[in-house]
């Protein structure tokens, strides 16, 4: 391909004078495309497994470096090529397989020579290829969510930008479809991803750089400009780790930008600044690691600590809540709104400790009551008791609530300060919590001066739940969802028969999401406690912001 100028945008399409507003016109008419014709290619409902021989190769060329059976050079003599390679051709369940079962145990290891095959790709590096894209890409068009991939197009500094708008198997776009005539057109002939080469001067400061690939972003992917200004938007790696927001000036962050967008290949957009975890599809499993901190920063300087085994190993023995691998399935159960479950995200005796901490102090629940409500008993919508926890002692690492709390940011890769108290709950029998919504409406109160504050006028709002069971319950006791699905508005708030019911379950936790990924209100995420009809509930709510 011939290179571009320099400092030169080209596409597959033809880019109009007003970028901002055909930027966003393609974006709409991405999502009219997605909703009408369906997805381009459809997957099963459950996890697609890397291929066979892949998997095979990685896994032997790990096990026989960590036995010290072979070593890099005769690996690469019988399969012909770098292992380097092996591993970086390796779909992303691979990779997420081998890396767990056997990378973090090869820092604590003697062999240098098995600790250099991980060490030698950046762990949140994924390629754009299309097993891992769909681990990533969803059916139907999610707002604010963007799959981007930037790869370096030749040594020169070339960038190569390919766009997914929504998150989605989007049709792209071409030049015809700007006209009024698109909907003649046949879909078929323009089906695939937006691809934009950008040209950056070798001269360029990173500053300058980054610029360039910011303002890329903010004209042709971004929906609006009024977004873009109001509510930042982040770049985050496949793993949840934040890389830069579009208002970031820390010349720490900006300098190695590029590179380390470039290193991570594929990435997601969240036009509302906030990680939220792609659920891809009902059904559809994802293995997480909650060793991985909600900090970019911070997993790069883990990263550079594991090539010292002696540290390493200091860490894994002493610190085994804050480094060691901890793996947990997590599963999509809805799509709208967007809620995620995890099974043994707590451990019994960790359900009994935090019970026995907030026994002693619940009491009858209160609700936060709307201008209309005012006067109201919350008895009225909340039969159930709570109580609010909040560890005394932060610098306690061995602290039960404080660890939850650290799992529990790690689970959301949203920093733990941005978590409320952990509230308590406890259900008897027939008590219940009418459907409701966790985020806080401005337009409902606006004369309430406290939430006003609290939102910044709408300006901020709770962006997802995360909710522990803390028991089993005999009967009842299910959490609802009655618009799951998109379902059409509901007139009983207090009704268990229909939408997404979600059993208690001991150690399980889920996460549903109040906002969307690009900080709007959602209304699907209308949710219920059913009443206990036999046992007790107990549970817990953490908010995150």
């Amino acid at each position: 391909m011939k290179s571009p100028n320099k400092g030169a945008v080209t596409s597959r399409r033809k880019i109009s004078n007003n970028a901002s507003s055909s930027g966003a016109k393609r974006k709409v008419r991405a999502k009219e495309k997605v909703q009408k014709t369906g997805s381009v290619q459809k997957k099963e409902n459950s996890i697609s497994f890397p291929s066979l021989g892949i998997l095979v190769n990685l896994v032997v060329v790990l096990v026989s470096l960590l036995a010290g059976i072979m070593t890099p050079p005769v690996v690469n003599a019988i399969y012909g090529k770098d292992v380097h390679d092996l591993w970086r051709q390796g779909s992303f369940l691979a990779q997420e397989y081998c890396y767990n079962l056997m990378g973090k145990k090869m820092s604590t290891s003697s062999s240098s020579s098995s600790s250099s095959l991980l060490s030698s790709y950046p762990e949140y590096h994924l390629e754009c290829n299309e097993e891992n894209l769909s681990h990533f890409l969803h059916d139907e068009y999610q707002d604010g969510m963007h799959v981007v991939c930037i790869e370096r197009e030749d040594t020169e500094g070339h960038l190569k930008v390919t766009t997914y708008y929504g998150a989605a198997f989007v049709p792209n776009l071409t030049d015809e479809d700007d006209g009024d005539e698109h909907e003649d057109e046949d879909e078929d002939e323009s089906s695939g991803p937006e691809i934009a080469y950008l040209a950056l001067e070798e001269s360029f400061s990173p500053y300058q750089s980054w610029n360039i690939l910011k303002d890329y972003l903010n004209e042709e992917v971004m929906i609006d400009d009024y977004q873009t200004e109001s509510l930042p938007w982040a770049i985050f790696t496949s793993r949840g780790e934040k890389i830069i927001s579009s208002n970031d000036r820390n010349q720490k962050v900006i300098q190695p930008v590029i590179d380390r967008l470039v290193d991570s290949q594929l990435l997601l957009i969240m036009e509302g600044g906030t990680w939220v975890w792609p659920g891809v599809r009902i059904g559809y499993q994802r293995t997480v690691d909650l060793s991985i901190s909600e900090d970019f920063q911070i997993n790069l300087e883990k990263e550079r600590n594991n090539n010292n085994t002696s540290n390493a190993a200091h860490n894994h023995e002493n610190n085994k809540e804050k480094d060691s691998s901890f793996l947990v399935t997590m599963e999509t159960l809805s799509l709208q709104p967007l809620v995620l479950s995890v099974k043994n995200f707590i451990s019994p005796h960790e359900c009994a400790d935090i019970q026995r901490l907030a026994e002693p102090l619940v009491q009858y629940s209160g609700v936060t009551l709307m201008e209309h409500d005012q006067g109201k008993d919350a008895t009225q919508w909340r039969t159930s008791k709570s109580a609010f926890l909040s560890h005394t002692h932060p610098k306690d690492i061995h602290s039960t609530l404080y660890n939850l709390e650290r799992r529990t940011a790690h689970l959301t890769r949203i920093p733990r300060q941005h978590q409320e108290d952990t509230q308590v709950l406890r259900y008897g029998k027939t008590e219940h919590y009418s459907a409701h919504h966790d985020y806080f409406d401005a337009n409902l109160y606006r004369h309430d001066k406290a939430t006003m504050k609290m939102i910044r006028g709408g300006r901020r709002n709770r962006i997802a739940t995360v909710f522990w069971y803390l028991s089993d319950v005999e009967e009842g006791g299910h959490t609802i969802f009655p618009r799951a699905n998109g379902t059409d508005p509901i007139e009983d708030f207090d009704s268990c028969e229909h939408g997404l019911k979600v059993k208690p379950q001991v150690g399980k936790v889920i996460i549903f999401y109040s906002l969307k990924p690009n900080g709007e209100l959602d209304e699907y995420s209308l949710h219920g406690a059913c009443p206990v009809q036999k046992g007790i509930k107990w549970a817990a709510n953490k908010w995150v912001w």
